[in-house]
This record gives C-alpha cells, structure tokens and sequence, in this order.
C-alpha cells in the first residue's frame, strides 16, 4: 500500500470546550492571588520557558553583553555619546 503526503498529516488535538474553559478559569484564580510584581515575573518566567526563547537564549547572551550600560547617568554628555 503505498502513502500520499495526505495520509501522514498528523492528527490535530481535539478542542474540548469545557475543559480549556476551566484551564483558562482555573490559571485567572491563580494570578489573582499574586501582586502585579508577582504576576509580572511568572508571565516572564512563562514565556521565557518556550522554545523559541530558549532556542534563543546564547543569541540573548551575547547581546546583553554588548548592550548599553549607564556609567553616570548626570552627565549629559557622556549619555548621549
């Protein structure tokens, strides 16, 4: 029995509507207990788990590394150079 390209598409998740509403429920209940500050950093710590960041993260080193640091943040001169 030979294949077409059609028959290997691999199979899409099935959507179930109750239960991505209680996902979504339950992760809101979770940051409301937080404070912005803590909602603001799990959000970050959230997305930097994905795996484009962490494919990413030696291209992100590297450009911290070589990014702007203020030596004297009042003297007008030396900032703007």
């Amino acid at each position: 029995m030979q294949m077409s390209f059609w028959d290997t598409e691999p199979a899409k998740p099935e959507f179930i509507f109750e239960n991505e509403k209680k996902k979504l429920i339950d992760n809101m209940n979770y940051l409301m207990t937080m404070s912005v500050e803590e909602q603001t950093l799990y959000k970050k710590w959230v997305e930097l788990q994905e795996e484009s960041m962490i494919r990413d993260k030696s291209t992100m080193a590297a450009l911290y590394d070589v990014q702007w640091k203020p030596t004297d943040i009042n003297n007008k001169e030396l900032t703007i150079q």
